[in-house]
């Protein structure tokens, strides 16, 4: 129980963030048992705690302490939406090359279009010169 303690102020007071080689998570009963030895926590803080923790362990998420593991409220990290989101994200892109293609396609037809002016009028000075 100390030594739980004593470890976690230990890794509070370094602030390092790095977990040693060594550390083992405390088990849910470890963890009730030093929430209820803590003497400085109110009672209506001990049952706040203990609740979050047995609501986490029933979730089957992990059940150690609140700082570590996944934050209550945060989305998260990987979805089951996955193939749902990759052809959205396809349909996205082919939208924009499509639009893209299409300027594209009438940047080539003006310039088409203009050389073809072009020879024509040629043409027709050179008719015009003959004649």
């Amino acid at each position: 129980m100390a030594d739980l303690l004593q470890g976690v102020q230990e890794g509070a007071a370094a602030g390092s963030g790095d977990i040693p080689q060594d550390f083992k998570m405390p088990s849910t009963e470890e963890l009730l048992k030093a929430i209820e030895n803590m003497a400085e926590l109110s009672e209506d803080q001990k049952k706040e705690l203990v609740d979050s923790i047995l609501a986490r362990q029933q979730e089957g998420g992990d059940a150690g302490f609140p700082g570590f593991g996944a934050l209550p409220n945060a989305p998260p990290l990987a979805t089951n939406n996955f193939p749902l989101e990759i052809v959205w994200m396809l349909s996205l892109l082919s939208i924009v090359f499509l639009i893209l293609v299409f300027f594209g396609y009438k940047l080539y037809k003006s310039l088409v279009e203009r050389d073809r002016r072009r020879e024509e009028k040629k043409r027709q000075k050179l008719q015009k010169k003959k004649k």
